[in-house]
């Protein structure tokens, strides 16, 4: 049988274990929370004006001179990023986009690059502006996986890492990402 001092001990520890969790968990799941909600909501916004300014474009002839500016700002964001020059190399791939916004592969660079500089949200968003660009092309799938696994959304990793596996199930890079995936979802 419990004395009343006894039982006031008891609820002084659980206070002091509901408090502590409330300090150091509750907070960090209201965050990751939050920001999954952000992350989505900044995807969307931004993909709905993206999907917008496609429709725009479509409607502009793009030469072969366009095209040509574009390959040659893509060369050379290749060429900055190979000489360490990473905000050089974004500045160049965001000139290709410019000179050729429906062409895919500056998005791709685009979104390497800023894996590269650590922003992993607009590199998904630039993966994801390739994925409407390109809807059929299974080369995004492993930008997505990497920039969602930076972002610790490991459900959108797996799945988004599965599927390019599933079509390029060789790639060294992609298993190594599956195996930090399968390890963080044992966790």
């Amino acid at each position: 049988m419990y004395s009343t001092s006894n039982l006031l001990k008891v609820v002084h520890s659980m206070i002091i274990v509901v408090f502590l969790l409330c300090v150091f968990n509750f907070p960090a799941f209201i965050n990751n929370a939050l920001a999954d909600d952000s992350l989505d909501e900044y995807l969307n916004t931004e993909l709905d004006k993206f999907t917008k300014d496609i429709e725009k474009w479509k409607q502009q002839t793009y030469t072969q001179n366009d095209i040509q500016l574009a390959a040659n700002h893509l060369n050379a964001s290749a060429k900055s990023y190979s000489e360490g020059e990473v905000d050089k190399a974004l500045d160049y791939a965001k000139k290709a986009i410019e000179s050729c916004p429906l062409a895919g592969l500056p998005y791709i660079r685009l979104g390497w690059l800023y894996i590269a500089k650590g922003d992993y949200k607009k590199s998904l968003l630039s993966f994801k502006k390739f994925r409407v660009i390109s809807p059929d092309d299974q080369r995004i799938f492993f930008g997505i996986a990497s920039a969602y696994f930076e972002l610790g959304e490991i459900d959108n990793a797996n799945k988004a890492n599965i599927r390019y596996l599933k079509a390029q199930p060789q790639n060294k890079e992609a298993q190594e990402l599956q195996n930090e995936i399968n390890n963080k979802l044992k966790q």
